[in-house]
C-alpha cells in the first residue's frame, strides 16, 4: 500500500499519530497519517503539514466536532521551543494561528510534551503533559530568557504541564493557584471532560496523581489519596474515560470506576479475564479506555505504558459490561504472532463498528501495529504494513 503525499479522503477515516524510529533516540521523527475506512484504505500522509517534522512524535489528539487538535513533542525550530500544537479542519486542512504567541505563553513547557488533550469547558481544549522550562512557582529564582533550560540557574526542573487552548490563545495553568502546591516531577498522561469538569491524571512510574479541574470556578480538587485507598494502587494514572454517567480510570497496575463521589477497584475482576501472561500488575498498564455507546460496553487495552521502555510486558484488549456475567472478557483482537513480550496497545478508537487498535511490537526492534477488529465476527485485519516505517502508533482517532 502506498502512502500518498496528498490524497482526498472523506469520512469515515482514522487519524494515526506516532513516529518513526525509537523513543529517546536521535532518529525519532513525528508521523501523522489519515487512512480511509472504505474499501482500499487509501492513506494520506499529513506529516508534511507539521511545522517541524525533523524530530519528535505525535502523542495525542482530540476533536471538538469540527476541528482536530494533535500534539506531542517536537524539536526546537528557530525560536520555537514548546510542544507544537497542530489544528486541522474537517477536510484535514491545517488551520493557522499565531504560533509564536502561543509558544511565548508556553514558556514553562519548553522542552516538554503534550501527552493528552480533551475538548470541554468554555470552548477550550485542556492539554496536559510535561514541562521542562522555567516555572518560578516550582523553582524559585528561575526566569525565562528565551530558551529552555538556559532560563534557570542550572537546569529547569521537569514538572507537570497543564493548560487551556482555544485555537488562538493559551492559558498556562502549570503554576495556577490551587495547583502549584501539588506540582512535582510527574507527567500528566490522561484527561477527560464530563460537561462540568475535567478529570486529569498522571504521575511517574510508582507515583500517582489524580484531580478535578472546574473551569467555571477555576478550582482544583485532588483525589489521589482517595483512589489509592480504594485500589491500593501505587502507579501512574495512564487512561481516563467518561460514558455519560461514570468515569473509568486505569493506570500502572490498576483499574477503577468513579461515580463522582467514590472509587471502586476493578483490577481483580479484569485480571480474572486476562491470561497469566497479560495480568494487570505493575508496570503493566491500562493505556486506553473507550466507551462503545452502541453496545453499552467499555473497551480497554494496555501493556507497557507509553514512553516507557522495558521488557516482559504484553499487549492485551478487554471489554467490560457490568450487566454481563462475567462482566470482563478478554477480546481476541490481537493476532497470536503479536502476543509476544515487549508489546503494547497504546490507543483505541471505534470507526463505526470497527475497533481500531494502535500500538507496537518488539520482536527484535520496535514496529508500529495497526489492527482492525470486528467484534461480531471476531475477525482481525492487520493493517500494520500500511504504516510504512512507523515505529509506534501512539494515538488513533476516528472521523
Amino acid at each position: 500500500m502506498t502512502i500518498a503525499a496528498s490524497t482526498s479522503i472523506t469520512s469515515p477515516y482514522i487519524l494515526i499519530g506516532g513516529q518513526n524510529g525509537s523513543w529517546f533516540t536521535p532518529n525519532q521523527a513525528p508521523r501523522l497519517l489519515q487512512m480511509s475506512m472504505s474499501l482500499g484504505h487509501a492513506v494520506n500522509n499529513l506529516t508534511h503539514d507539521l511545522a517541524t517534522p525533523s524530530s519528535g512524535t505525535i502523542w495525542t489528539g482530540s476533536s471538538n466536532g469540527s476541528q482536530w487538535l494533535t500534539s506531542g513533542w517536537c524539536c526546537s525550530s528557530g525560536n520555537l521551543h514548546s510542544p507544537q500544537i497542530y489544528l486541522f479542519g474537517q477536510t484535514l486542512n491545517q488551520i493557522p494561528f499565531n504560533v509564536s504567541k502561543i509558544d511565548s505563553k508556553m514558556s514553562s513547557w519548553w522542552g516538554g510534551d503534550i501527552f493528552t488533550a480533551s475538548f470541554g469547558g468554555k470552548g477550550n481544549w485542556l492539554v496536559a503533559g510535561l514541562g521542562s522550562g522555567c516555572l518560578p512557582s516550582f523553582q524559585p529564582g528561575c526566569s525565562s530568557n528565551g530558551g529552555g533550560s538556559t532560563g534557570c540557574p542550572t537546569l529547569c526542573y521537569n514538572h507537570m504541564g497543564l493548560g487551556l487552548f482555544n485555537g488562538s490563545n493559551f492559558i498556562d495553568l502549570s503554576g495556577a493557584k490551587g495547583f502549584a502546591a501539588h506540582q512535582a516531577d510527574f507527567i500528566l498522561y490522561a484527561s477527560g471532560w464530563n460537561g462540568h469538569y475535567w478529570l486529569v491524571g498522571g504521575g511517574y512510574q510508582s507515583s500517582e496523581i489524580l484531580f478535578r479541574f472546574n473551569p467555571k470556578l477555576n478550582t482544583f480538587s485532588f483525589l489521589t489519596t482517595a483512589i489509592q485507598s480504594a485500589t491500593g494502587a501505587q502507579g501512574a494514572v495512564t487512561s481516563i474515560a467518561w460514558n455519560g454517567k461514570t468515569w473509568m480510570i486505569g493506570g500502572m497496575g490498576f483499574l477503577a470506576s468513579y461515580n463522582g463521589q467514590s472509587f471502586t477497584s476493578l483490577t481483580a475482576q479484569l485480571n480474572s479475564a486476562l491470561s497469566s501472561a497479560h495480568k494487570l500488575a505493575y508496570p503493566n498498564s491500562v493505556n486506553k479506555i473507550i466507551w462503545n455507546a452502541k453496545t453499552s460496553t467499555w473497551v480497554m487495552g494496555g501493556g507497557l505504558p507509553i514512553a516507557l521502555t522495558g521488557s516482559g510486558q504484553r499487549a492485551w484488549v478487554a471489554s467490560y459490561k457490568s450487566s454481563n456475567s462475567p462482566a470482563f472478557k478478554n477480546m481476541p483482537a490481537i493476532p497470536t504472532a503479536l502476543l509476544t513480550s515487549d508489546s503494547a496497545v497504546l490507543s483505541l478508537s471505534y470507526s463505526r463498528s470497527t475497533l481500531v487498535i494502535g500500538g507496537y511490537d518488539t520482536p527484535s526492534s520496535n514496529k508500529g501495529v495497526l489492527l482492525f477488529f470486528n467484534n461480531a465476527t471476531s475477525t482481525i485485519t492487520d493493517m500494520s504494513k500500511a504504516l510504512g516505517n512507523m515505529g509506534y502508533v501512539d494515538w488513533v482517532g476516528s472521523g
